[in-house]
This record gives structure tokens, C-alpha cells and sequence, in this order.
């Protein structure tokens, strides 16, 4: 019921900061579909996601497993132009990209040399 409610276009309308935490909420608990299930529903919203707030965490989050990194790697890698810099030196965002060069490179001096010369 949670998970059906954090995908709901209405409900985030109506009270986004809400919607956030319900999908934070149904992330800790660490149940393999359900985590699956968001990050394909937030499948091209990931770039978006990522610059904000409460965003970032839910990507972030979505990172952490095999299954819907994928998801959030693929988007990131089909950025056009620009895009994935900006993202880079945005506020949040740029936490998104550190984690997804951590997780998809595994190296802590890879992700700050690229961090670094978008700076």
C-alpha cells in the first residue's frame, strides 16, 4: 500500500516533501521488489530526482543495490550535452554522481578526479 502511494502522481502533486519521505520510508525497508519496483517507476525522473533534496536521497538510495542501480546508471549515462556536468555541480546532485562513480567505478580517487574537474 505505501509503494502505491509513493508512485502516485497525485499524492506527490498534493504534498511532494510527503511523497519523498513515504518512498525513503519504503526504501529502508530493504525488501529487494519493492525497491526494484521504485526505481522503475521513477525510471527518467533520476536526473531530475537528483537535484533535489529529498530527491537525491531517494536516488541515492536506489544506488545502493544491484538491481535498481542499473536503472539510475543507465539514465545518468543518457544524459545529453551538458546535463550530466550541471548535475555534477549542483547542490545534491552532485552526491548522486560521487555515489554512482563509487558504485559503478569503485574507486574513491576515480569519483574525486571527475568530481574535481567538474568543478
Amino acid at each position: 500500500m505505501a509503494f502505491q502511494c509513493a508512485t502516485c502522481d497525485q499524492f506527490e502533486a498534493r504534498n511532494p516533501t510527503n511523497a519523498y519521505f513515504v518512498v525513503q520510508h519504503v526504501l529502508k525497508l530493504n525488501d529487494l521488489l519493492c525497491t526494484f519496483n521504485v526505481a522503475v517507476n521513477i525510471d527518467d525522473h533520476c536526473v531530475e530526482l537528483s537535484s533535489k533534496k529529498y530527491g537525491s536521497y531517494i536516488v541515492e538510495k536506489l544506488l545502493e543495490t544491484e538491481e535498481s542501480m542499473a536503472v539510475v546508471v543507465a539514465e545518468l549515462l543518457e544524459c545529453k550535452g551538458d546535463r550530466l556536468m550541471r548535475l555534477a555541480r549542483s547542490e545534491y546532485g552532485k552526491f548522486v554522481v560521487a555515489k554512482a562513480l563509487l558504485s559503478r567505478v569503485g574507486g574513491d580517487d576515480y569519483a574525486l578526479s571527475v568530481l574535481g574537474s567538474a568543478a
